[in-house]
């Protein structure tokens, strides 16, 4: 009987050595501790006393057991070099607690990195019961010592048990109750306290709370082994995670840095998610790295060039061109001598010392430092591949299915960080700087711009340039001037649209009549939009370079930021002139859009804004909340020379929202079943119409008077905001039709385009002046003279597929008009 008790005894001391609940017991203990912390540290929000003292006291009975049994099972792995381990994993944490802190801010001028106890620098929330246990656990090593339990009580812990664990619960509980991670990864939860659910409230930090101590604590456990690893000269999983985490952080705040900003977007200095999205991104690629090299020392060095790189040339692109660095900017790398020409000598040297010195390195180090593989098994490897590929496949698959630039909901940061707010037309560097560069350069590789046309190959390419070449001496034959002889002038009306062509809309009296009195005596009628209340930059562009917006995917929002930069070449109407004839006006932000940037490649000089340019307004005027028509008339007027030849885009603010104008009293404006919000913004946009139309005659009258030839295309972009869905209900495309009309300060025939698409107007400008045409623009004028104005939406059927197989081959395709640039050039 004796013999058997011996054998169950040795039996169950077996299975306790070998099923390891050493490490699951210390992280229940560890997880009542902090879930205790953090509930005495944010229940003060509720009103329900008896509840709450009630469970505050259950788990302060538990903190207390916990705070026992952990230091019980710490006391019998713990020891006083172990204390140095753990100094070394606080100071680690809080300083990359603060590094990230710092990361989190570089857009809040406000922040001083030096006030360290205001930013809570030293994380206190667990050191008072974090020491509690160190001290308990070597009180307990004593007494159990001294009754010698503790010898006995080894022969019960698991094989080859390690102290990491001890110490990465103790390290992870310092980041768990770290009040900066803690307010924001809770946030979520206030609608409970909002509401008082405050068992819902309970169930739910739990949840956190586990999930938290889950996380950091692996964090720790693999920062302590891979230290290990590190002093022991010993490659490992642990110390390249370790590793990946560490450079995440500090390549955040140095791709960050070169973008950084000094004010907020909508009470935010950073989007939530942002920072954790691009950390996330970036340790994963750096695993990647890892994985695919297999080698600590040379994956490191990769990493660290790449970073480096990066965080250089985002911050050499916005100083150049306040614009950060893209995806599509990597193929610039082949033609490297022309990029060596934007940057100075010394950073040139710098470069080259710093490459030198990474050669150097990995020759001297590649035998020495960190030998041997990451993974000896090629079956753990391959997982680790399969593990980082399958998260990129995810996100991937995430935003590339989006709609209306919105992800789908409940995806964790990510649904949060896109769908907030859609800050797409503020370009790409307020994107990059509130809501992270991997979010940019994310929706730039997931957005489909537009689908493959049918037929599209290199001998479509070639049959078209030779039959509209065929077709531009038939037409040139018939026009007597070049472009280049006239002076055009491109008015961008924002949101002008007579309200009179809409069901149900009285007004006082005509606002338009000015206008409408041009329109009758020139080439006038209405352009189809785009977009309702919005989408303005997409009819400038169009106008610009003749090719049209609804080829494109619906899920393409702004061309300047995700069409533009794709393309291989990227034909204006604007490049028949000399840079310095060449003026743009815009009484914003000249970054809106990326406006400063798309202006500047399509090579104009001057660049008239409020700011994000070099060219201030030498007179500025407000009627309502934005700059008036009549400054931004004065401002080409400013610029136009006597006989010179010049190219003009000009946009106006005036009627931008809000529309605010009280005067004159007598002009009024009522729609039917309109609320008095929008009675009074309809009232308050007219009475602007009605400035519009008066500056606009002056404006026209000025350029009479000139002595050389002036063509001017004024068009609204869109209809403003205002009107009720309602009124659309009987014709859904009177809400996209705006007006437009070509005046000349000399004689010219008025023509029959009563319908026209804002990637029209090239076209319509070179037949309006009778100017002789490039093979490109005699397709546009084929597609001019071919859509049925009448009807939009048999307009996108009837458009040119042959338009459709250029514009792709220059947005997307394989760049087969580069090898026919007479496609392009006027004979």
């Amino acid at each position: 009987m004796k013999n058997k008790l011996i054998q169950v005894f040795e039996t169950i001391k077996n299975i306790l050595r070998k099923i390891r609940w050493h490490s699951p017991l210390a992280f229940l203990f560890i997880f009542i501790i902090n879930y205790h912390l953090i509930i005495n540290r944010l229940l003060d929000q509720f009103s329900m006393s008896d509840l709450n003292q009630a469970n505050q006291g259950i788990t302060q009975f538990l903190y207390y057991i916990a705070i026992v049994g952990f230091a019980i099972l710490a006391s019998k792995s713990i020891t006083i070099k172990d204390l140095l381990k753990l100094l070394i994993g606080y100071l680690v944490y809080i300083v990359s607690s603060y590094f990230i802190l710092i990361s989190v801010n570089l857009n809040n001028p406000d922040f001083e990195v030096g006030n360290w106890s205001e930013n809570m620098l030293l994380e206190t929330g667990f050191l008072e019961t974090g020491l509690l246990i160190v001290v308990l656990s070597f009180v307990f090593r004593y007494l159990l010592t001294e009754f010698g339990i503790h010898k006995k009580s080894q022969r019960f812990l698991p094989e080859n048990g390690s102290n990491h664990f001890i110490l990465a619960c103790l390290i992870g509980s310092f980041a768990v109750n770290d009040i900066k991670i803690l307010l924001h990864s809770t946030s979520h939860l206030t609608i409970f306290a909002e509401e008082n659910y405050l068992s819902y409230y309970l169930l739910f930090l739990a949840l956190n709370t586990f999930i938290s101590c889950l996380a950091f604590i692996a964090l720790a456990h693999s920062l302590l082994n891979g230290l290990r690893d590190l002093k022991n000269n010993n490659a490992s999983f642990n110390l390249v995670l370790s590793a990946s985490a560490l450079f995440a952080i500090i390549f955040n705040y140095t791709i960050q840095f070169g973008i950084r900003s000094d004010h907020t977007i909508l009470g935010e200095y950073l989007f939530p998610g942002a920072f954790i999205y691009q950390f996330t991104i970036l340790f994963s690629l750096f695993l990647l790295i890892y994985f695919i090299t297999n080698r600590v020392f040379v994956g490191t060095l990769i990493i660290v060039s790449l970073g480096s790189i990066v965080s250089v040339a985002n911050y050499l692109k916005e100083g150049l061109r306040s614009e950060p660095l893209l995806v599509t900017d990597f193929v610039w790398i082949k033609e490297i001598s022309l990029l060596s020409s934007f940057v100075e000598h010394k950073i040139l040297i710098n470069i080259f010392i710093t490459v030198a010195v990474a050669l150097i390195l990995f020759i001297l180090g590649y035998k020495k430092w960190l030998p041997g593989a990451i993974f000896e098994r090629k079956r753990m490897r391959a997982i680790g591949l399969l593990t980082v590929a399958s998260l990129w496949l995810g996100i991937f698959t995430i935003f590339r299915t989006e709609e209306n630039s919105k992800i789908v909901d409940n995806v964790p940061v990510i649904s949060k960080l896109n769908n907030i707010v859609d800050l797409t037309w503020m370009g790409f560097t307020k994107n990059a700087s509130y809501k992270s560069l991997m979010y940019v350069w994310t929706k730039q590789i997931t957005k489909e711009v537009m689908p493959v046309p049918e037929g599209y190959n290199e001998t479509s390419i070639k049959e078209i340039v030779e039959k509209y070449s065929k077709l531009a001496t038939e037409i040139n034959e018939t026009r007597d001037s070049q472009i280049e002889e006239h002076t055009i002038i491109y008015i961008l009306s924002e949101s002008f649209a007579d309200p009179m062509r809409l069901p149900g809309i009285t007004i006082s009296e005509e606002v338009l009549p000015n206008i409408k009195t041009i329109m009758q005596d020139y080439t006038s009628g209405t352009m189809r939009s785009d977009f309702y209340g919005g989408g303005t930059a997409n009819m400038e562009i169009q106008t610009l370079i003749g090719l049209p917006y609804y080829n494109l995917s619906p899920s393409v929002s702004v061309m300047n930021t995700e069409v533009i930069p794709k393309m291989t070449y990227v034909p204006t109407i604007s490049q028949f002139y000399e840079d310095k004839d060449k003026v743009a006006v815009h009484f914003h932000n000249g970054a809106n859009y990326s406006r400063n940037i798309i202006y500047k490649d399509f090579g104009f000089e001057t660049f008239i804004a409020l700011g994000g340019t070099d060219d201030e307004p030498t007179m500025l005027e407000y009627n309502g909340a934005n700059a008036s028509d009549k400054t931004t008339y004065y401002a080409i007027e400013s610029q136009l020379t006597q006989d010179t030849p010049q190219f003009f885009s000009a946009i106006t603010m005036q009627n931008h929202i809000p529309w605010e104008k009280d005067e004159p009293v007598e002009i009024t404006a009522t729609g039917e079943g309109f609320s008095a919000e929008e009675t009074k913004n309809l009232t308050n946009y007219v009475r602007l119409l009605k400035d519009t139309d008066i500056m606009t005659k002056d404006f026209l009258d000025t350029l009479s008077d000139m002595d050389k030839k002036i063509t001017v295309v004024f068009y609204g972009d869109h209809l403003p905001g205002l009107y009720p869905s309602a009124i659309f209900s009987d014709d859904p495309n009177s809400q996209y039709q705006t007006d437009y009309f070509v005046w000349s300060n000399f004689q010219t025939e008025k023509l029959d385009h009563p319908y026209v698409n804002s990637s029209d107007f090239p076209a319509l400008v070179f037949k309006q002046i009778d100017a002789k045409v490039s093979p490109y623009y005699a397709l546009l004028t084929e597609v001019l003279e071919n859509e049925d104005r009448q009807n939009p939406k048999e307009s996108e059927t009837l458009t040119s597929d042959e338009l459709k197989l250029i514009e792709y081959d220059l947005m997307l395709g394989k760049g087969y008009l580069l090898e026919y640039p007479e496609f392009f050039t006027i004979k």
